[in-house]
């Protein structure tokens, strides 16, 4: 782990920094499951230095902040958040580096398995079609088909938030504590800027061909018909068995509340119909909770991260 001086300013004053800071901003058009209220305060910045003064901004107003990526993995309330969300859609620099590919926070991950498939670069295809972005699949050491992004990554800048100033490190993979669908970002108060991923020179028809494959698995499970955030729940391997097939044993596809069901192809996906609340969601996911415990004995542990819900 080290330090980098990005010769930044000093925490942000308002009278020398525009961000263009929004007011009750809909948080269902930014993420998957196209539900959730607004944000008190949301902002898109434009650059790596803009991302840092956003968290300082809301540091200096006594405000929570929540980094949103593709919201591919979030449920927000029907009342929304009450601080500031920084959205980092524009964020989404990507590059070559020797046989690694570097990609700042706000990239979908797919585009850098593209990016990778093009150069010839192998080890990340795995990723393919997932709808995310590259601070989501670090945080939550995302996996898919046999890899996991701890396999390829090599390291980050992270923006870390001690006694209530920002510092810029950098993390090795050591320092990140992979494991199962974690990192260390998800407990304490370090933030992604950008990560760069140690790859294998291959033959670029091969890689794409393997991307494709993935890609049609993907729809052949039906993973884009309908509004959802993926995964609700993780799995316990030491169960032998995964999280969608223990809830589909206790028959609870097709189960619904309002508009969110159980989705009949992926026991694992609660799929907004068309017209679900949140309420709808968080009441459906924890009817799931209660059903397998008492069928099972088993207590499923969620993957799904939950924005604005007080219980």
């Amino acid at each position: 782990m080290g330090e980098l001086n990005l010769n930044r300013r000093s925490p942000c004053e308002e009278n020398r920094i525009k961000l263009n800071i929004q007011e009750k901003i809909s948080l269902s058009d930014y993420t998957t499951f196209k539900i959730g209220g607004p944000a008190d305060y949301f902002v898109k910045p434009g650059s790596l230095d803009e991302f840092v003064q956003s968290i300082e901004w809301a540091l200096k107003k006594g405000l929570p902040f929540f980094i949103l990526g593709k919201g591919s993995n979030i449920l927000v309330s029907d009342e929304g958040y009450h601080g500031l969300v920084i959205y980092t859609e524009r964020l989404n620099g990507i590059r070559a580096v020797n046989n690694g590919v570097e990609a700042e926070c706000g990239a979908l991950i797919d585009d850098v398995v593209d990016f990778s498939a093009e150069r010839g670069l192998t080890g990340i295809e795995f990723l393919a079609g997932m709808p995310g972005t590259v601070g989501g699949a670090v945080y939550m050491n995302a996996r898919a088909y046999g890899g996991e992004i701890s396999g390829v990554f090599k390291r980050a800048d992270v923006v870390a938030l001690e006694d209530g100033k920002t510092t810029i490190k950098i993390f090795n993979k050591e320092d990140m504590n992979f494991s199962y669908k974690y990192s260390v970002l998800q407990k304490r108060r370090h933030y992604l800027l950008k990560a760069l991923f140690e790859l294998q020179i291959s033959n670029p028809g091969d890689v794409k061909k393997r991307v494709e494959e993935i890609r049609r698995l993907r729809r052949e499970k039906g993973e884009y018909i309908f509004p959802s955030a993926g995964c609700i729940f993780k799995n316990d391997y030491s169960l032998g068995v995964s999280a969608g097939k223990i809830i589909d044993s206790c028959g609870l596809k097709k189960t619904r509340i309002g508009e969110a069901e159980v989705y009949e192809k992926h026991a694992n996906f609660i799929i907004n119909r068309g017209g679900a609340s949140s309420r709808d969601v968080y009441e459906l996911i924890k009817l799931v909770e209660k059903k397998v415990k008492e069928k099972t004995g088993i207590k499923l542990e969620r993957e799904i991260i939950l924005l604005g819900f007080e219980n």
